[in-house]
């Protein structure tokens, strides 16, 4: 029954309150298993609030009077700080794993964890800070989501992109250009099959016992021959497209410190223009 336990923890990422630490990566899943809502973990006068990008959303304000909780308010469309139950809305809260393996993160349901090692607690918090005292634009599924600000304040990657603070690390993201790909490729072989396979398997031509049957047998048989190549390519390229565009694999990937952080912020700030 423990190591039972074990294996259900492992798997589900399940943590409690109590355990929380400073600068964790908090997820709560909001639709199944189709979107994720993800956050870090800070305290502010006592209270364990999450920082975290948000979408416009109309709510009222935190319904539990949580000091320091920003929930509902009419700004609320970029970083903010909320409360924990708001934040969970009575769904249970799970902690993102850093630094997993290559097997353990393309079996994994995506926005669980990635191959990306965490930065110390204390510089994860500070660049947390950096951006919530700085302001973000709106969220967007993939530009500037609650899981890419979560992985660039734990890791410090980012993928170079325009002004973007950070872009495309996120499930969201990266699952969409798996499935593509995945459903491109698979297509393809798929169809290859079926166009090849009849003089590759000759053979089902003559096994039939009239020309009408061997037909329609020859075609049951391709069929499922292509349906499988089609299922066996398609799982082979969406797991191995998932796993190469992983924040911890990418090419592309840049670490920023947090003075360069600091910088760039400033760079996006308007300029003040001077009263004459």
């Amino acid at each position: 029954m423990e190591n039972f336990s074990r294996i259900k923890r492992f798997l589900s990422h399940r943590v409690y309150e109590w355990e929380l630490n400073k600068g964790d990566h908090l997820y709560v899943r909001t639709g199944c298993f189709a979107s994720n809502h993800h956050g870090i973990v800070r305290i502010y006068m006592g209270e364990n609030l999450l920082i975290n990008v948000t979408s416009a959303r109309e709510h009222s304000s935190c319904p539990y009077k949580t000091t320091g909780c920003q929930h509902g308010l009419p700004d609320n469309t970029s970083v903010s700080k909320i409360c924990m139950r708001c934040f969970r809305e009575g769904r249970p809260l799970r902690r993102y794993r850093y630094g997993v393996g290559a097997i353990e993160h393309m079996l994994k349901v995506p926005g669980t964890c990635t191959t990306a090692h965490s930065l110390q607690p204390k510089e994860v918090t500070k660049r947390a800070d950096l951006i919530i005292n700085n302001g973000l634009k709106p969220n967007d599924l993939s530009k500037n989501s609650c899981e890419d600000f979560a992985l660039y304040c734990k890791t410090s990657r980012m993928v170079p992109h325009s002004d973007e603070l950070f872009t495309g690390t996120g499930r969201q993201a990266k699952g969409l250009y798996a499935l593509d790909l995945a459903l491109v490729t698979g297509t393809g072989v798929a169809g290859l099959t079926y166009s090849i396979a009849p003089y590759a398997f000759e053979h089902i031509r003559r096994a039939g016992y009239s020309s009408i049957l061997g037909t329609i047998g020859q075609r049951y048989r391709l069929l499922r021959v292509a349906y499988m190549s089609f299922a066996a390519v398609s799982a082979l390229t969406y797991f191995s497209s998932r796993h190469n565009y992983d924040i911890g694999v990418r090419s592309d990937v840049v670490v920023e410190s947090s003075e360069d952080l600091i910088e760039r912020l400033d760079r996006r700030k308007p300029p003040i223009e001077s009263c004459s």
